[in-house]
């Protein structure tokens, strides 16, 4: 036996439903909340952040199935990169290497990475490569300085 539920009028028409299909409506709904839930766990944000390069390096992966194994790869070129081409502290880099003998160590990647550098120093009051040495008086890396006037005036000279 059926029964029939009356909803007002939908365009003048009354609208009628039968009882048998609301649990029906109940089961699709229910699953498709469970199948959403399921789904967002699935993919999901990840984010790591890491001290590079002279200062915080944050890096965030948005809804990625794998998204902690890829911010995790993120930092590690991000630091593979800082040390072997980028950092001033450790010595075996090439900027160290280039700081000290005073030659560009025979990588095409750092020369063409060096002389862009150069090209968007020139072009910028906002960017210069040649501020190692200013850069290193706040002392970053050691938990932070501020340098007086006659420190600022010496390193300048």
């Amino acid at each position: 036996m059926l029964y029939y539920i009356k909803y007002g009028k939908i365009g003048g028409e009354r609208v009628k439903i039968k009882k048998s299909i609301l649990p029906i409506l109940a089961i699709i709904l229910v699953a498709s909340i469970f199948a959403f839930s399921l789904f967002n766990n699935i993919f999901s944000d990840a984010e790591a952040s890491i001290f590079a390069m002279g200062s915080p390096v944050n890096v965030k992966v948005y809804d990625e199935k794998d998204g902690d194994t890829l911010c995790d790869y993120a930092i590690e070129r991000i630091k593979f990169i800082d040390d072997a081409y980028l950092s001033h502290t450790v010595s075996t880099s090439a900027v160290s290497t280039l700081n000290s003998e005073k030659e560009i160590v025979s990588m095409k990647w750092f020369s063409d990475y060096l002389n862009e550098c150069i090209e968007l120093s020139e072009k910028s009051e906002c960017f210069t490569l040649f501020s190692g040495e200013l850069k290193d008086l706040w002392q970053i890396e050691n938990g932070g300085y501020v340098p007086t006037n006659e420190d600022l005036t010496q390193c300048l000279e």
